[in-house]
């Protein structure tokens, strides 16, 4: 815990968690000395994590960077912890991360959401200004600090913020890159027109829009072509829409092609519902049943895009006609 300008930080049984603990209470002693204070839990919490999660030692370290793998932060366990959540449906819609209460009693959840929330609002440029400018109001911790926040946001871009927490807390996981996983959605992008659309998904990115908006009643008629390559080691693993089966990420094929139909409006209650995601392959049929974006990628872990090479060229056409 930090005390003014003094830290106290029990040994861990690793020394990644031991320096990860000494940044995150150095950043509480920090926005008290600049700032007065440090804001309700979500922002005191999510920017401590935001900050201290890093790469490297000593004079090498450089923080804002998520852990490639396991093995270099161990006992860390915000991931396995977000997993274990995931599947059993217990992930919390971003509101209400932000009215998290003053004490969380050592809940590593809602540490970890906490940070999935100022990691959200940090990686996107709409959002940064408005994280950046919190810090200031860190003397307040009441609902005033959320109400300025929102604000600045401004209330006609939050069903995009609620939609691309929904793609993080789905995704996030070791090696997770910003770089690749940027969703480009918007409020502004226009209706489809039931013409069809063709775009390319390159193999090395996490979910890309087809660019459009959905109405409920549409049906779609979703087909890909084209081969990819998701590594060169020990020779080419070549891959089509289909995927290769003989390895598989979350249950389905290497390499297959997905799509994911994302709501504009933000989630009802307490709790984020699951993603639906569905196998495209060659070909699939989708019908929208409320309006949304379409989401689609490559079937890859997230710290693995790297080795990917290539993109599927996608068709989505009117399927009733």
């Amino acid at each position: 815990y930090a005390s003014g300008n003094s830290i106290w930080v029990l040994a861990q049984p690793s020394e990644y968690y031991t320096r990860h603990l000494l940044l995150h209470e150095g950043v509480h002693s920090l926005a008290f000395a600049q700032f007065g204070g440090a804001g309700p839990t979500w922002f005191m919490e999510g920017s401590a994590e935001l900050l201290a999660t890093h790469h490297g030692q000593a004079a090498s370290t450089q923080i804002n960077k998520i852990p490639k793998n396991r093995e270099s932060a161990p006992y860390w366990g915000r991931f396995k912890l977000m997993d274990q959540l995931r599947q059993v449906g217990d992930v919390p819609t971003i509101e209400s991360v932000m009215r998290y209460p003053p004490s969380l009693s050592g809940n590593v959840a809602t540490y970890s959401w906490s940070w999935g929330a100022a990691m959200l609002m940090s990686a996107y440029p709409d959002y940064r200004p408005a994280l950046l400018a919190a810090a200031r109001n860190g003397k307040q911790t009441g609902p005033g600090f959320n109400r300025q926040f929102y604000r600045q946001i401004s209330q006609r871009k939050w069903p995009v913020v609620a939609a691309r927490w929904r793609i993080l807390c789905n995704d996030l996981d070791y090696g997770f890159e910003w770089s690749r996983e940027r969703v480009a959605i918007s409020e502004a992008d226009p209706l489809w027109d039931e013409q069809p659309l063709r775009i390319t998904v390159p193999a090395d990115r996490g979910w890309q829009s087809a660019g459009v908006r959905f109405s409920p009643g549409a049906r779609l008629l979703v087909r890909g072509s084209g081969q990819i390559v998701l590594d060169s080691q020990p020779k080419p693993w070549i891959s089509h829409p289909s995927g290769v089966t003989i390895r598989y990420h979350r249950g389905r094929p290497l390499g297959q092609l997905l799509a994911c139909v994302l709501p504009n409006a933000p989630a009802a209650g307490e709790r984020v519902a699951p993603l639906q995601v569905v196998a495209v392959e060659e070909q699939a049929t989708l019908s929208i049943d409320e309006h949304c974006w379409l989401l689609l990628r490559v079937n890859d872990h997230v710290g693995d895009l790297g080795n990917n090479r290539g993109v599927f060229d996608v068709t989505i056409s009117d399927a009733a006609r």
